[in-house]
């Protein structure tokens, strides 16, 4: 880890408003998984609503207890490979509007569980997500061409033996 440096939210930039409608990326991914909100559409601005959060099964009716977290990490797809990444390359992850399981609205408390932890570490207590949560992080490492380590492996094989 020494010759990439260590890990900062910095290393991947801002939340974009990619088609320019002026919702940035963490409100366009609220408003998309919402299951019932209130927003001002002349500045995005989400005044409420209700979420479903996989990782734990919870509805969230609060914008305090709600995140809009990376299925895979920021910290962990940088310790994954990220790290090698052009800055640009890196931006368009976080912004990663592209992929449905990239972002996710999840509540506070099972995000603050997880703590970037990939599988090997933290598995969402919500067993019914469990088969698309390990699908969705394989599917994610895939694409963008991060590594798995041992530990990461053998939890997901072991957990996906359930699915």
């Amino acid at each position: 880890e020494e010759e990439h440096g260590h890990y900062h939210r910095s290393r991947f930039g801002f939340y974009k408003d990619a088609d320019g409608d002026g919702c940035y990326t963490r409100e366009e991914v609220l408003i998309a998984e919402a299951i019932e909100s209130v927003v001002n559409p002349r500045n995005c601005v989400i005044q409420s609503g209700k979420w479903f959060s996989p990782f734990d099964g919870e509805t969230i009716g609060s914008l305090r207890n709600i995140r809009v977290e990376h299925l895979v990490s920021l910290e962990e797809a940088y310790r994954s490979g990220a790290w090698t990444w052009q800055p640009r390359e890196r931006n368009a992850y976080l912004n990663d509007l592209t992929h449905a399981e990239a972002l996710l609205a999840v509540s506070q408390e099972s995000e603050i569980g997880r703590d970037g932890e990939d599988p090997g570490g933290w598995l969402p207590s919500n067993s019914t997500y469990l088969c698309d949560y390990l699908r969705s992080w394989v599917y994610i490492k895939t694409i963008y061409e991060l590594s798995v380590d041992p530990g990461e492996r053998e939890s997901i094989a072991a957990s996906a033996l359930h699915c």
